[in-house]
């Protein structure tokens, strides 16, 4: 877990070129529900959060202060949702091997919980 979650302080210090992301996978709402999610990377850097597809479409990027996130992720609930410009998004964090998400999911997506928090998300 140690390559996709972040150290402690790391968003923040991510400014002047440097970034931090991690392997992800990203879904808008449609209606009440998640569409399909694509794969890509979440990255933090001069205090913005964007989404990169594979093929590097941003589907997203602000600033962190204007990200809202309504739920805490857990171990119930390995994922970070966003709200944004009125739209929900949601982003998966864990990798592909840790099958169920069952260790390495919460503890990356925790992280950059409490990160993004520390930077300004409400």
């Amino acid at each position: 877990p140690e390559r996709f979650t972040p150290r402690p302080g790391a968003l923040a210090a991510a400014r002047d070129g440097r970034v931090v992301e991690t392997p992800a996978q990203w879904a808008p709402f449609e209606g009440s529900r998640p569409a399909a999610s694509r794969p890509g990377r979440l990255r933090v850097t001069d205090g913005r959060i964007a989404f990169l597809t594979l093929d590097d479409e941003v589907q997203f990027d602000v600033p962190v202060k204007k990200v809202r996130l309504p739920t805490r992720p857990g171990f119930s609930r390995p994922l970070l949702e966003m709200e944004m410009d009125g739209q929900r998004h949601v982003i998966r964090t864990f990798p592909m091997w840790d099958l169920g998400a069952t260790f390495v999911g919460p503890l990356v997506v925790g992280e950059w919980y409490d990160q993004l928090r520390d930077l300004g998300a409400s």
